[in-house]
C-alpha cells in the first residue's frame, strides 16, 4: 500500500492548513490512493475538496486551476498540467478526483506561495 499521508499532511501544513485539517487531508489522500470502496473514496474527495489552503478551499483552487488549464490552446499540450485532462469538465474532475490531480494542484499552490514571498 502506498502511504501518501505524511507527504500530503506536511504539504498542506506549508499551505497554512491547521493541524486537524492537515491530518484529515493526509488520511483522505491515503484513502484516495489505497481504498477501492467507492463510498470511502467519495468521502475522501469531500474532505480534500473542503480543506482550506491559503485562505480558500481546495475546491476553489481546483476550479481556478481547471479554468487556467482550459485556456491553453490545443497546440500547447506539451505545457499542459498533467493532472487535469482538457477534455474533462469541472464536475468530472471533482467526481473522479485522483491523487495525480491533488498533487498537481498542491504543486501549483506551493509554487504560487513561493513566488508570493
Amino acid at each position: 500500500m502506498n502511504d501518501v499521508t505524511i507527504i500530503s499532511k506536511n504539504t498542506v501544513k506549508m499551505l497554512r492548513a491547521n493541524g486537524r485539517e492537515a491530518m484529515n487531508f493526509g488520511d483522505a489522500c491515503f484513502g484516495l490512493v489505497n481504498y477501492i470502496n467507492p463510498e470511502l473514496k467519495a468521502n475522501a474527495r469531500r474532505v480534500i475538496l473542503g480543506t482550506k489552503l491559503l485562505g480558500e478551499s481546495f475546491e476553489k483552487h481546483l476550479e481556478n486551476f481547471h479554468a487556467s488549464a482550459k485556456k491553453i490552446e490545443v497546440k500547447d499540450y506539451s505545457t499542459h498540467p498533467k493532472g487535469i485532462s482538457i477534455m474533462m469538465t469541472l464536475d468530472q474532475a471533482k467526481q473522479t478526483l485522483h491523487f495525480g490531480i491533488v498533487k498537481e494542484v498542491l504543486s501549483q499552490l506551493i509554487t504560487k506561495q513561493a513566488h508570493a514571498s
